[in-house]
């Protein structure tokens, strides 16, 4: 009868955060986490955490990133091409890896600095459009390069979820990590193409049948299908729905499917956020006020200046940079996501009170600054020597370059990608058996010759042997491609410049990822790593003091910012 009771009582609080929403003119998000926190156990108690509201946040969760995968779209990425992944992964980079060392320095272990770098790292692309749209600035030509970089932040979620849950299933151990994610991941992707054949065919026939509700219960039984197959191979549900969210997304008639479901996403999705406001301790919150707000205050800044640096070396001028920085500052759902599966493996800190204040504050101070970026591009101009903006224009001319080569490749090169493609699948076939086999034999030991090896050596090599002419015809596609990138930019160092910097970008995303692997007991790891990755990019930009210009050339610069 109690739980019955709950549930009724988050169904009122949720619609009534809804008429909040509307009436203040506030995502809705922001509704349901602040009436949870003041509704739930640490404060009113007039709703307690039990079994039952676990299950419906649960499902909602599931549907949350069912309708995110629904709507991730290749598409995007592949309409604004370099440019967008350029923005995407040097923003993540640079956000990421100075998140991780904050709280490494706040006497954070490996695993929970990775979390917190994740949370803080990544934008809610719902809380950004809902803000543009409510400021009337969807129509500035910004929005539709940041909403394709997003598409490479919700990719970096979905490995960061991946990651999280092996690392915690495998305990930390190298082997185990890596063969848990291998495993994973190659179950998933066989169960993905076999599904996506068979439900090719069937939205056909149900869509000329006209069954609405076979249509709901087939949604539903895709996405809690994927997330138990997830959980069932060591991850995260989120990342088997987000999955099955994007099986969907590929198919013709998949939108019909997606429609259907969206009544139930839409009101259990909103309980999972209340749910996540049950989980806030408010006391805590303000214990801990200080280390939250240093965290808050760093998400912020880390994110203004990493999509201020991201956009402004992909040819945004100074204005347009500082407009994008401000509109990604926004957490979301997939930071309550991670939060949610770090309090799962016993993170030594309260993420979900952090991470909805976090969602907050950013949400807040986008809404007030967004209209206001001209003050944020005045601060970054004057704060920001003259020779690192001139450094910073020329790469962004050399990426603009290279990103106006990608968009007029011509057939022949199209061609070679196709043929490229072929070979990935062949190598991710070769891959998923190479899991398996790690998986039954990996811990053996093969006798050969008198000689005890383990077996997962025998089978990397056995794999590198396979794999070597598929990855050799991909190389081969990608010198031809590098060599067309070549023949159409200024030089044929600024292709070579930009394909290092976006190399240590992706260098820098991932050092962070090695220290549950290595330890603590390996800090060399972290210092030779970031002095060699200052040392290529100041190289890659030329950071050195240009000749020294005319009056009258620097007052045509600034124009031209």
């Amino acid at each position: 009868m109690v739980s019955f009771i709950d549930v009724g009582l988050l169904v009122f609080f949720a619609a009534l955060s809804g008429l909040l929403a509307v009436r203040f003119k506030i995502p809705p998000v922001l509704a349901l986490l602040s009436t949870g926190a003041i509704i739930g156990p640490n404060a009113l108690r007039l709703i307690s955490e039990n079994d039952i509201v676990s299950v419906f946040a649960e499902i909602g969760a599931v549907l949350l990133l069912f309708t995110i995968g629904a709507e991730f779209s290749i598409s995007k990425l592949q309409k604004f091409g370099a440019k967008a992944f350029s923005i995407g992964l040097i923003k993540l980079a640079i956000v990421f890896w100075l998140s991780f060392q904050t709280a490494s320095l706040l006497g954070l272990n490996s695993l929970t600095s990775l979390y917190m770098a994740a949370i803080l790292s990544i934008t809610s692309t719902a809380l950004t459009i809902k803000i543009l749209e409510q400021k009337g600035l969807t129509h500035r030509g910004e929005v539709p390069i940041l909403v394709a970089a997003l598409v490479i932040e919700d990719i970096f979620a979905i490995f960061a979820l991946a990651y999280f849950s092996a690392a915690n299933n495998a305990a930390l151990s190298t082997f185990g990590l890596i063969t848990s994610i291998l495993v994973a991941l190659a179950t998933l992707g066989v169960a993905y193409f076999i599904v996506l054949k068979a439900l090719n065919r069937m939205l056909v026939w149900l869509t000329d049948q006209r069954t609405e509700e076979t249509m709901l219960f087939l949604g539903f039984a895709l996405a809690i299908g994927f997330s138990y197959l997830a959980q069932m191979v060591g991850l995260s549900t989120s990342v088997g729905a987000f999955l099955a969210g994007s099986l969907v997304a590929s198919l013709p008639k998949g939108k019909v499917l997606e429609e259907a479901l969206s009544p139930f996403t839409l009101a259990l999705s909103s309980i999972f956020f209340l749910a996540i406001g049950l989980a806030v301790d408010l006391n805590a919150v303000f214990h801990n006020g200080f280390i939250i707000l240093v965290f808050v205050a760093a998400g912020i800044v880390y994110k203004l200046v990493g999509t201020g640096i991201s956009a402004y070396l992909n040819g945004f001028d100074s204005k347009s940079a500082a407009f994008a920085a401000v509109a990604m500052a926004p957490t979301g759902e997939f930071s309550l996501v991670i939060a949610r599966e770090a309090v799962k493996a016993g993170a030594g800190i309260d993420l979900i009170g952090l991470t909805s204040t976090l969602v907050f504050i950013s949400t807040v101070f986008t809404s007030v600054y967004i209209q206001r970026y001209l003050e944020v591009q005045q601060i970054a101009t004057r704060l920001v020597p003259l020779n690192i903006q001139n450094s910073g224009r020329q790469m962004a001319v050399q990426l603009e370059a290279i990103s106006g080569a990608f968009g007029t490749m011509p057939f022949a090169i199209k061609e070679q990608v196709q043929h490229a493609k072929s070979n990935v699948a062949w190598t991710s076939a070769v891959l998923m058996v190479a899991a398996a086999a790690l998986l039954l034999y990996g811990r053996n030991v093969v006798s050969i010759g008198g000689m005890q090896l383990p077996a997962y050596v025998l089978i990397l090599l056995a794999s590198a042997v396979l794999l070597f002419p598929f990855m050799r015809g991909l190389l081969k596609e990608a010198a031809s491609v590098f060599d067309y990138l070549s023949m159409h930019v200024r030089r044929q160092a600024n292709a070579r410049n930009w394909l290092l910097f976006i190399g240590l970008a992706g260098l820098l995303l991932l050092e962070p990822f090695f220290f549950p692997i290595f330890g603590k007991d390996h800090p060399w790891l972290n210092l030779v790593l970031v002095l060699t990755i200052i040392a290529a990019i100041f190289y890659a930009l030329n950071l050195k003091a240009p000749p020294r210009p005319r009056i009258q050339s620097i007052r045509l610069f600034h124009k031209g910012l």
